[in-house]
Protein backbone atom coordinates (compact mmCIF):
# COMPACT_ATOMS: atom_id res chain seq x y z
CA UNK A 1 0.00 0.00 0.00
CA UNK A 2 1.07 3.12 -0.92
CA UNK A 3 1.46 6.56 0.83
CA UNK A 4 -0.62 8.77 -0.40
CA UNK A 5 -3.52 10.30 0.53
CA UNK A 6 -7.03 8.42 1.07
CA UNK A 7 -10.34 9.26 1.56
CA UNK A 8 -12.08 7.99 4.93
CA UNK A 9 -15.31 6.14 5.06
CA UNK A 10 -17.14 5.04 8.16
CA UNK A 11 -17.86 1.10 7.63
CA UNK A 12 -20.36 1.24 9.53
CA UNK A 13 -22.87 3.25 6.75
CA UNK A 14 -21.52 1.02 3.89
CA UNK A 15 -24.75 -1.31 4.72
CA UNK A 16 -27.04 1.36 3.92
CA UNK A 17 -24.90 3.16 1.80
CA UNK A 18 -22.20 1.21 -0.45
CA UNK A 19 -22.05 3.72 -3.22
CA UNK A 20 -20.11 5.77 -0.02
CA UNK A 21 -16.75 4.31 -1.15
CA UNK A 22 -17.26 4.99 -4.63
CA UNK A 23 -18.04 8.63 -3.99
CA UNK A 24 -14.80 9.35 -1.79
CA UNK A 25 -12.52 7.71 -4.42
CA UNK A 26 -14.04 10.24 -6.76
CA UNK A 27 -13.55 13.08 -4.38
CA UNK A 28 -10.05 12.18 -4.26
CA UNK A 29 -9.71 11.60 -7.86
CA UNK A 30 -10.98 15.29 -8.26
CA UNK A 31 -9.57 17.05 -5.34
CA UNK A 32 -5.90 15.63 -5.01
CA UNK A 33 -3.29 17.08 -7.54
CA UNK A 34 -1.15 14.55 -9.27
CA UNK A 35 1.86 14.66 -7.53
CA UNK A 36 0.29 13.95 -4.09
CA UNK A 37 -0.55 10.58 -5.58
CA UNK A 38 0.94 6.99 -5.79
CA UNK A 39 1.31 5.34 -9.08
CA UNK A 40 -1.74 2.98 -8.28
CA UNK A 41 -3.57 5.96 -7.67
CA UNK A 42 -2.32 7.86 -10.88
CA UNK A 43 -4.14 5.51 -13.30
CA UNK A 44 -7.33 6.13 -11.90
CA UNK A 45 -6.58 10.01 -11.81
CA UNK A 46 -5.38 10.38 -15.77
CA UNK A 47 -8.11 7.74 -16.55
CA UNK A 48 -10.22 9.92 -14.86
CA UNK A 49 -9.68 12.79 -15.91
CA UNK A 50 -9.52 11.56 -19.52
CA UNK A 51 -12.76 10.32 -19.56
CA UNK A 52 -14.49 13.22 -17.41
CA UNK A 53 -13.19 15.74 -19.97
CA UNK A 54 -14.38 14.07 -22.86
CA UNK A 55 -17.56 13.26 -21.83
CA UNK A 56 -18.07 16.43 -20.79
CA UNK A 57 -16.68 18.24 -24.38
CA UNK A 58 -15.06 16.00 -26.68
CA UNK A 59 -10.87 15.45 -26.94
CA UNK A 60 -11.20 19.24 -28.17
CA UNK A 61 -11.41 19.93 -24.51
CA UNK A 62 -9.56 17.08 -23.18
CA UNK A 63 -6.70 18.65 -24.98
CA UNK A 64 -7.10 22.08 -24.35
CA UNK A 65 -7.89 21.86 -20.38
CA UNK A 66 -4.98 18.78 -20.21
CA UNK A 67 -2.48 19.20 -22.61
CA UNK A 68 -0.56 16.76 -23.72
CA UNK A 69 2.18 16.23 -21.12
CA UNK A 70 0.99 13.40 -19.60
CA UNK A 71 -0.57 11.87 -22.92
CA UNK A 72 1.86 9.15 -22.70
CA UNK A 73 1.27 8.43 -19.39
CA UNK A 74 -2.50 8.63 -19.47
CA UNK A 75 -2.58 6.05 -22.72
CA UNK A 76 -0.48 3.55 -20.63
CA UNK A 77 -3.26 4.11 -17.36
CA UNK A 78 -6.33 3.36 -20.18
CA UNK A 79 -4.41 0.28 -20.79
CA UNK A 80 -3.39 -0.79 -17.33
CA UNK A 81 -7.18 -0.72 -16.68
CA UNK A 82 -8.27 -2.76 -19.69
CA UNK A 83 -9.94 0.56 -21.16
CA UNK A 84 -8.04 -0.65 -24.69
CA UNK A 85 -10.83 0.75 -27.29
CA UNK A 86 -10.02 4.08 -25.41
CA UNK A 87 -6.72 3.84 -25.24
CA UNK A 88 -6.43 3.73 -29.05
CA UNK A 89 -8.64 5.71 -29.28
CA UNK A 90 -6.30 8.58 -27.11
CA UNK A 91 -3.21 7.34 -29.20
CA UNK A 92 -4.83 8.70 -32.54
CA UNK A 93 -6.34 11.39 -30.43
CA UNK A 94 -2.92 12.12 -29.67
CA UNK A 95 -0.83 12.02 -32.80
CA UNK A 96 -3.49 14.18 -34.49
CA UNK A 97 -4.92 16.59 -31.82
CA UNK A 98 -2.44 19.72 -32.95
CA UNK A 99 -4.02 19.47 -36.46
CA UNK A 100 -7.02 17.53 -36.37
CA UNK A 101 -10.20 19.34 -37.98
CA UNK A 102 -13.47 19.51 -35.66
CA UNK A 103 -14.93 16.43 -38.07
CA UNK A 104 -11.54 14.24 -37.29
CA UNK A 105 -12.14 14.94 -33.65
CA UNK A 106 -15.95 14.45 -33.71
CA UNK A 107 -15.13 11.25 -35.24
CA UNK A 108 -12.86 9.88 -32.26
CA UNK A 109 -15.42 11.40 -29.54
CA UNK A 110 -18.06 9.11 -31.27
CA UNK A 111 -15.63 6.14 -31.35
CA UNK A 112 -14.86 6.99 -27.95
CA UNK A 113 -18.40 7.16 -26.68
CA UNK A 114 -19.36 3.56 -28.25
CA UNK A 115 -16.21 2.16 -26.55
CA UNK A 116 -17.17 -0.34 -23.64
CA UNK A 117 -17.14 -1.28 -21.42
CA UNK A 118 -17.34 2.16 -20.55
CA UNK A 119 -14.13 3.72 -18.45
CA UNK A 120 -16.58 4.35 -15.33
CA UNK A 121 -16.42 0.31 -15.40
CA UNK A 122 -12.67 -0.37 -15.55
CA UNK A 123 -12.22 2.47 -13.05
CA UNK A 124 -14.47 0.78 -10.66
CA UNK A 125 -12.83 -2.75 -11.13
CA UNK A 126 -9.48 -0.65 -10.20
CA UNK A 127 -11.24 0.47 -7.02
CA UNK A 128 -12.36 -2.98 -6.11
CA UNK A 129 -8.75 -4.47 -6.86
CA UNK A 130 -6.80 -1.39 -5.22
CA UNK A 131 -9.70 -0.30 -2.25
CA UNK A 132 -6.86 0.15 0.32
CA UNK A 133 -5.27 2.53 -1.91
CA UNK A 134 -7.98 4.70 -2.04
CA UNK A 135 -10.11 4.35 1.26
CA UNK A 136 -9.58 3.94 4.54
CA UNK A 137 -12.57 2.14 6.76
CA UNK A 138 -13.38 3.62 10.24
CA UNK A 139 -15.52 2.39 13.00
Amino acid sequence: MGKGPRATVRRDRLSEAPHLAWNAYIDLLSSTGYDELTPIQRVAFLAFRYDSEVKSGGHARYFRNQGADRLEETVAALGRLAAVRQQAVLERAGSMWETATDEELNRLDDEFHMSRPDVHVRLEAWLDAHIEEFVVFEG
